[in-house]
């Protein structure tokens, strides 16, 4: 969710477009009730707790009347900045990181925290659930080939060495993998 003044040009990527509209309309969290209820067995006590939250956040969210539709290695300006659009999905279906090439600083979004993990989400693909874990695992690897010396989260402070952190999730990640198996 992001705030923005009237009449600002906004701009988003055109997957995740998708899903803002499916939100906006209510039709995303049909989708999300059946799978957690049918595919999940989340009780509908827990559902309508969800429900509650999710039309409180769809009271504050409106679609702009013009949206500036990113695909990923389109170039957009930022003031004097080239930013390369990088498709990083994962947190979302569509979620683009944006990179500058000259100083070599990527714009991470909620793909690259620097103190959390972020939730790689779910979404519908040809009918199915589908989670977004396998698509986090490979964007963490998209963002490693770029060699970036710095990124910008959404959340928290600019870091240095995005290399590294993409190293420490997937390890985390792994190792969380191997605690559940072993639990099981």
């Amino acid at each position: 969710m992001f705030l923005c003044k009237e009449g600002a040009r906004v701009f988003v990527g055109s997957r995740d477009y998708q899903e803002w509209t499916s939100f906006v309309h209510g039709e995303g969290f049909t989708q999300l009730n059946k799978w957690a209820i049918q595919e999940w067995g989340v009780p509908e006590k827990e559902i309508s707790g969800m429900l509650k939250i999710y039309e409180r956040l769809r009271g504050f969210t409106a679609l702009p009347d013009k949206v500036g539709l990113i695909e990923h290695g389109q170039v957009v300006l930022a003031g004097d900045d080239r930013l390369r659009a990088i498709f990083t999905p994962g947190h979302t279906a569509g979620h683009l990181s944006f990179y500058n090439e000259q100083d070599r600083i990527l714009y991470s979004g909620d793909m690259l925290l620097p103190d959390e993990i972020p939730y790689p989400g779910i979404w519908q693909e040809n009918g199915h659930a589908v989670s977004g874990m396998p698509s986090y695992l490979e964007s963490l690897k998209v963002i490693e080939e770029l060699e970036a010396l710095t990124y910008l989260p959404a959340h928290g402070a600019p870091s240095n060495n995005p290399v590294a952190r993409c190293q420490e999730i997937r390890e985390q990640l792994y190792r969380d993998d191997n605690k559940e198996d072993r639990l099981a």
